[in-house]
């Protein structure tokens, strides 16, 4: 057409993408023991379609119990490249020799990628160390000795034997009877005891009870358990028993009933030695030697 200008003769039609894109862990939680590696994923997903470009997210690692010096932090982009949907990498955690709690740490991704309609789900993992450490708690000693109603009870201690505390632990102790009964001859015990980081034996003083009965030394036992709905995980128990020995003082009395016998010739003479056990009851057997021992009168006068 004459004296028709085309002008500006072409423009430009942006087709703005629409198409969704999700990034997200393959998993919310990972459990792994101290002193391992933990390898995470991270998905990418295109709704209802491809990935036909780069994308960056930052994945950063944040404390909850565990601090850095469980793990190595993290703090890096992550690059997915065209038709790229997953990406693993590593996440180092430190060893340590502590009895501690299972501790925890997040990693967190983010974006400021405005240029795409990119939703991170889950956006959220928590990594579980699990600790791998024990401690040896046990009694110091296999057996003790006590005297019998005596008035400084006998000390019985217990420590951590082996390992580090890096947490409470407690544990049960408590008395069984063995040829002692508690009825008679000590007081049961059941107690607890907690140690910490900073106490690691812990001493129990056990007494025991005047019977006033002559007898055989007796023993009974202290032992240490957990409690069955308690658990308390790397904690080994050895020896978790020993024996105390109850030492019987009680006095016991042998004599002859008379200091002197006149008896005639040609008789025999009947002889009462008597037991007697100050304030008890003698409960054992007791051997004595009876012997004969001439003065004027010969063994041709008396038989031996």
């Amino acid at each position: 057409e004459s004296g028709v200008i085309l002008e500006p003769n072409t423009t430009t039609v942006t087709i703005l993408d629409d198409d969704g894109l999700m990034i997200g862990f393959n998993q919310t939680i990972y459990s792994v023991e101290e002193g391992l590696n933990v390898t995470v994923c991270i998905n990418a997903t295109d709704i209802d379609g491809t990935l036909l470009r780069e994308v960056n997210v930052t994945l950063s690692s944040f404390d909850v119990s565990a601090t850095t010096e469980d793990y190595t932090a993290i703090e890096k982009n992550v690059t997915f490249s065209e038709n790229e949907t997953q990406i693993c990498l590593d996440v180092m955690l430190s060893d340590d020799d502590i009895l501690e709690e299972d501790e925890d740490f997040l990693l967190i991704l983010a974006t400021t990628d405005d240029n795409i309609n990119v939703t991170l789900s889950p956006n959220e993992t928590r990594v579980i160390i699990m600790n791998d450490d024990t401690v040896t708690i046990g009694f110091n000693q296999s057996s003790y000795n006590a005297t019998e109603g005596s008035d400084t009870s006998v000390e019985v201690c217990t420590s951590v034997l082996n390992g580090i505390l890096g947490r409470n632990v407690t544990v049960t102790f408590f008395t069984t009877d063995g040829t002692a009964t508690s009825a008679v001859d000590f007081p049961q015990v059941v107690d607890e005891l907690t140690f910490t980081p900073t106490e690691r034996q812990l001493c129990h003083n056990v007494s025991t009870k005047i019977d006033g009965d002559f007898e055989n030394d007796e023993d009974f036992c202290l032992n240490l358990s957990q409690n069955m709905s308690q658990l308390e995980s790397g904690v080994i128990l050895e020896p978790n028993t020993t024996t105390v020995t109850i030492l019987d003082d009680d006095g016991l009395m042998i004599g002859f009933n008379q200091t002197i016998y006149s008896v005639e010739e040609g008789l025999n003479v009947t002889v009462c030695i008597n037991a007697t056990v100050i304030n008890g009851t003698l409960l054992r057997e007791v051997n004595v030697t009876l012997s004969s021992f001439d003065v004027s009168a010969t063994t041709e006068d008396y038989t031996a």
